[in-house]
Order: C-alpha cells, then structure tokens, then sequence
C-alpha cells in the first residue's frame, strides 16, 4: 500500500523537482562508478596510492549527502508549486 501511495505521489511531481531528483540520482551514480573505477585502476594500497583511495574513499561517500539535499530541494520546489 505505501509503495502505490508513493508512486502516486512520484507521478504527480512537478517536472522541476522530477528532473532535480532524476540528475541528482544519475550524478551520483556516476560518482560511485567513478570510485569504483579508481580502486580498481589502483591495485594494492600502498604509500603511492593512498591518495587514489582517499579520492575514491570522498567519492563513494559524497552522493549520500548530495541525494540528501536533492530530496529536501525537491519537497521545496513541490510546495512553492503547488501554492
């Protein structure tokens, strides 16, 4: 029941915060396939490849707080729409 309810709602979202949510998701995407490019590229963990994890490390970790402020920009543009 609350999967219908949130496809409702998902399908009545204005095209703004529809698009907002669609290129935050496909951003982040591509910042986890990007870490996961550079650990593989890297090899083992040593002292000449500490940054490259670090690097991958901010990337895989960064999307989280980017989808975050994604979801609360949209539900701010959904009700100054729908007033």
């Amino acid at each position: 029941m609350r999967i219908r309810k949130l496809l409702h709602y998902m399908g009545s979202m204005c095209r703004e915060s529809h698009t907002l949510l669609r290129r935050t998701l496909q951003l982040s995407c591509t910042m986890v396939f990007c870490a996961f490019v550079l650990l593989v590229d890297a090899g083992s963990y040593s002292i000449h490849t500490w940054q490259v994890y670090r690097t991958a490390q901010e990337l895989s970790m960064n999307p989280a707080g980017l989808l975050l402020l994604a979801v609360i920009g949209a539900a701010l543009l959904e009700e100054r729409s729908r007033t």
